[in-house]
C-alpha cells in the first residue's frame, strides 16, 4: 500500500494491522500523484485490504460507501483489483466491470490460488475498459447533471456539455 499523504492517521490502523499480520502486506512511503501511476505499474494486483480491526474507528457508513482514490490509481495503472468485500461500494464496482474480485479477510490465506483461478489477461482487458467508462471525460455529463437535478433540484442546464 502507498498512503496518501492526505490520509488522515486513523484509516492507518487497517493497514497497521494488516502489515503485523501478513508477511507480504507491506506499507510503502507516500509517492506523488505524478510519480504513482508509474510505481504501480510494475506489479500485477492493485489491493485494498481495509479488514476493519478491533482499534478501527471507521463507521459502517464509511464501510459501506467509502470510494478510495486508490481504486482509481490501481486503474490508472492497469492493474486489476483486489478488494475487501467489506468496502461495499467499491466491491461492487470491482464485480460490476469486472476487473478483480472482492475478498473477506479468512480469504487471504488462500489468495494465491484466487488469483490463479483468474484470467488475468481478461482482468487486464476488462481494465482498461472500465478506465475508459470511468473517467472523469465520459462522466461529467452525469455527475453534473445529478448535482443539479438531486442535490439542487434545478434542472439541468448542462445538455450541451
Amino acid at each position: 500500500i502507498y498512503p496518501s499523504p492526505l490520509l488522515r492517521k486513523e484509516s492507518y490502523y487497517d493497514y497497521i494491522d494488516a502489515q503485523q499480520q501478513y508477511v507480504h502486506f507491506h506499507f510503502h512511503k507516500s509517492i506523488s500523484q505524478e510519480k504513482l501511476s508509474e510505481e504501480l505499474s510494475q506489479y500485477h494486483f492493485g489491493i485494498l485490504p481495509h479488514f476493519r480491526s478491533e482499534k478501527s474507528n471507521l463507521s459502517d457508513e464509511k464501510m459501506r460507501t467509502a470510494s478510495s482514490l486508490k481504486l482509481f490509481n490501481y486503474l490508472e495503472g492497469g492493474l486489476p483489483v483486489i478488494v475487501s468485500a467489506e468496502l461495499e461500494f467499491m466491491a461492487w464496482l470491482v464485480k460490476r466491470y469486472k476487473i478483480g474480485f472482492a475478498i473477506q479477510k479468512e480469504d487471504v490465506v488462500n489468495l494465491k490460488k484466487m488469483v490463479i483461478a483468474y484470467d488475468y489477461r481478461e482482468l487486464q482487458k476488462n481494465v482498461i475498459e472500465a478506465r475508459q467508462k470511468l473517467s472523469y471525460h465520459n462522466t461529467s455529463k452525469r455527475l453534473i447533471q445529478f448535482l443539479e437535478t438531486k442535490l439542487f433540484n434545478a434542472p439541468s442546464h448542462h445538455n450541451n456539455l
